[in-house]
C-alpha cells in the first residue's frame, strides 16, 4: 500500500555533537530506512549545519550516490548565511531541496544575510525552513515577500504548539507554502494541518536520528486521516516535489 513506503524529507547525515551519535555512512542511513519500511529519504549534511556548508553537503552528496538501489536516496543542501559574502551558493550536482535551519544554527530572524541570500540565488529548488522558535515563520513569510519570492514550493518544519499555530497561518496566507510533520509532537497537530491545509501540503519529515523517526511515524499513523490523505503526507508528495519515480501500484 502507498502509505507503507514513506519518503523523508530530512534525514540529518553524520555525527552530531557533542555526542557523535547520527549516521556515520550511508548504510547507516539504509539499514533505518529499510527497518522502518521507508522507501526513501533526502539526506540534511550534520557537517553543514554545525561546521562548514561546502565540504559538508559535497559529503553528503557524495554518500547519497552510493546507494543506486532501494531505499531511495537523495541529498538536500544545508544554506549558512551566516557566511554569506554575496557570492550565490552553488549546490552539489544533484541536489533536490535546500535547508534553512535559523533555530539549530542560532540566528536570529529577521537575519539581512539570509535576505540577502535568499535575493542572489535562483528559486528552482524547494526550500525547507525551520520554524522552530515563535516569530520564525512570520518574519520567514516577511523576507520571502519582501524579495517578491515566486519559485519552488516552501516548507515550515520543527513546529508544534503555538509556533505550528503561526505556521499554519503562514501557509494559509501563501499557496506555495507547505508544512512538515518533523516537530508535531501535540496530540491532533498533524490532523489539524492536513484539515486546514489540505493533505497535499502537508508532507513527511522527521529530522532523525536527532529526532525520533518511529515517533514521528506513528503520529501520522495515528493522525486520523484518511487513506488518500495518509499516501499523501507520507510519500506522494515529497515524491512528486522531488522528482522520484512512484513505486509501481502505488
Amino acid at each position: 500500500m502507498a502509505e507503507e513506503m514513506p519518503f523523508d524529507l530530512m534525514v540529518r547525515f553524520g555525527p552530531v555533537p557533542p555526542r557523535g551519535a547520527g549516521h556515520k555512512n550511508v548504510e547507516s542511513v539504509r539499514q533505518a530506512l529499510t527497518r522502518y519500511r521507508i522507501y526513501g529519504a533526502a539526506l540534511a549534511s550534520n557537517r553543514a549545519i554545525q561546521f562548514d556548508p561546502i565540504s559538508g553537503n559535497i559529503q553528503t552528496a557524495d554518500a547519497a550516490r552510493q546507494s543506486p538501489t532501494l531505499p531511495v536516496i537523495v541529498h538536500g543542501a544545508v544554506l549558512d548565511p551566516r557566511i554569506f559574502v554575496g557570492v550565490p551558493p552553488k549546490p552539489p550536482e544533484g541536489t533536490r531541496i535546500y535547508y534553512i535551519l535559523p533555530a539549530t544554527q542560532g540566528y536570529v530572524l529577521p537575519y539581512a544575510p539570509l535576505r540577502s541570500l535568499l535575493k542572489s540565488m535562483p528559486h528552482n529548488l524547494p526550500l525547507y525552513f525551520e520554524a522552530r522558535r515563535e516569530g520564525d515563520a512570520t518574519q520567514i513569510c516577511m523576507i520571502l515577500r519582501d524579495i517578491g519570492y515566486s519559485g519552488a514550493p516552501v516548507f515550515l518544519g520543527g513546529c508544534t504548539g503555538s509556533a505550528l499555530n503561526e505556521a499554519i497561518s503562514v501557509a494559509k496566507s501563501f499557496d506555495f507554502v507547505g508544512l512538515t510533520t518533523q516537530g508535531m509532537r501535540g496530540v491532533g497537530e498533524i490532523q489539524h494541518a492536513v484539515k486546514v491545509v489540505g493533505a497535499n501540503r502537508v508532507l513527511f519529515a522527521s529530522g532523525s536520528p536527532v529526532e525520533s523517526l518511529s515517533a514521528t511515524m506513528s503520529l501520522v499513523k495515528l493522525a486520523g486521516l484518511s487513506p488518500e490523505e495518509r499516501a499523501a503526507v507520507f510519500g506522494a508528495n515529497a515524491r512528486r516535489l522531488l522528482g522520484i519515480a512512484t513505486p509501481a501500484g502505488a
